[in-house]
């Protein structure tokens, strides 16, 4: 928290923050001392931390307290070995391959860095990211350009949320952890009873073989999952 509330304060430094408050489902709440402080920051642009996007929306009495499902959002693109001919008015386009263009950033407008060139791009959450794109050029050529996204935005297929897979959904998991399977009918395993040896043959009871249960069954034993484990209270020690 501390980390993000320093975050904040930096990228608005230029409007004084009155109070930051911090909600339990990843909400963050920033109170302006203006108005208009408040309209500057919603209309500057796209806001990303960690390279993640940051959801930004004005608060209202009625709002409701909970994540934002959103459908696009911003991520950085990296298009490594571009030759220099592309860096220009066709550097949209190309980046228009995988999403719509936003910007670039300041070393691939003042080509300082010529490893790769960066650039801001709006993509859709349930979008393929491709790891190339290929394009003709001007002599009809086919140029290819590799790709590397500086984060992708993950879509859990069971809740629809964003920000985890459906492996780590607690969504998904409260529905099969609690789920208790039905215990199998246990086989019982009958012997013979041998005859006991007694010299009074005239005793009937002598005559009698019962079928007696074994102790034993053929049937491995039932596994119940359960969510948590409560710990054992402890015990006093007794002195002697």
């Amino acid at each position: 928290m501390a980390v993000l509330e320093g975050y904040l304060r930096r990228i608005w430094h230029k409007h004084t923050i009155n109070k930051i408050s911090f909600m339990p489902n990843g909400i963050f709440i920033v109170r302006f001392h203006t108005k208009d402080m408040q309209d500057q920051v919603l209309n500057t642009g796209h806001y990303l931390f960690d390279s993640k996007p940051v959801i930004i929306k004005p608060w209202q009495e009625n709002v409701a307290l909970d994540k934002e499902h959103v459908k696009n959002v911003p991520t950085w693109l990296r298009l490594h070995h571009l030759p220099l001919k592309f860096w220009g008015q066709s550097l949209p386009k190309i980046a228009g391959l995988v999403g719509k263009y936003i910007q670039k950033d300041n070393a691939t407008e003042m080509k300082t860095r010529l490893a790769y060139a960066r650039v801001l791009v709006e993509v859709q959450i349930d979008q393929k990211f491709p790891e190339a794109v290929k394009f003709h050029d001007e002599k009809k050529q086919l140029v290819e350009v590799k790709l590397e996204y500086e984060w992708k935005p993950v879509l859990c297929t069971h809740c629809k949320t964003l920000g985890h897979a459906h492996s780590t959904c607690r969504r998904g998991k409260s529905q099969t952890t609690h789920k208790v399977q039905p215990i199998k009918p246990v086989k019982q395993v009958w012997r013979k009873v041998e005859k006991p040896k007694s010299s009074d043959q005239g005793n009937a009871d002598n005559l009698v073989t019962p079928r007696v249960p074994a102790p034993r069954v053929e049937e491995e034993p039932v596994l119940v999952q359960i969510k948590e484990f409560l710990p054992l209270p402890m015990r006093t020690p007794v002195k002697e």
